[in-house]
């Protein structure tokens, strides 16, 4: 009953709590329709290990997609999830779709001084999307740091890149 305190503080939406042993099918069900996507997207990607940052991209996206897309069982007439909790517009599945996770990029990143000889793009792996405008979020290869980019362009996936991506999930 953690959940208890913020009941008055999200009204008039209906928190109903349960106790810690206490079972809801139904989030039970939808819990496991997102690991079994999860396991799908997983297993459609050629690395033998993956980093903890592409797991979380992965669960990201497969959960902004159940949400954005409205299936069989939708609420209303071609309505998805999103449209109904949060208001917001459908998707643009060109924009949104035009990346997927584990696919390897040629990232812009952004520096405060541009006149210097650094480079301007690195190699990344995509992790998720930042947002509805085509923005994501990938790891870079060379340092396995987080960056944030919309300027991008797919990579083929080479043996150098999976088992790059091997090196920094096995850190």
């Amino acid at each position: 009953n953690e959940f208890d305190c913020i009941k008055m503080n999200i009204m008039p939406a209906h928190l109903e709590t349960v106790g810690a042993n206490e079972h809801v099918p139904e989030v039970e069900r939808s819990i496991r329709y997102i690991k079994e996507c999860t396991r799908s997207c997983l297993h459609g990607l050629p690395y033998t290990k993956i980093t903890k940052a592409m797991t979380i991209g992965i669960v990201k996206t497969v959960t902004k997609h159940c949400n954005a897309f409205y299936g069989a069982d939708s609420v209303g007439d071609k309505l998805s999830p999103r449209n109904i909790v949060l208001g917001l517009p459908d998707l643009s599945f060109k924009r949104v779709c035009q990346m997927r996770t584990g696919m390897p990029a040629m990232v812009t990143v952004r520096r405060k001084k541009t006149n210097t000889m650094s480079t301007r793009a690195v190699k990344a792996i995509a992790l998720n999307p930042q947002n509805d405008h085509g923005s994501w979020y990938f790891q870079s290869l060379s340092t396995g740091r987080k960056i944030r980019s919309h300027i991008y362009k797919p990579l083929p996936i080479s043996d150098r890149i999976i088992s790059r991506v091997k090196e920094i999930g096995t850190q």
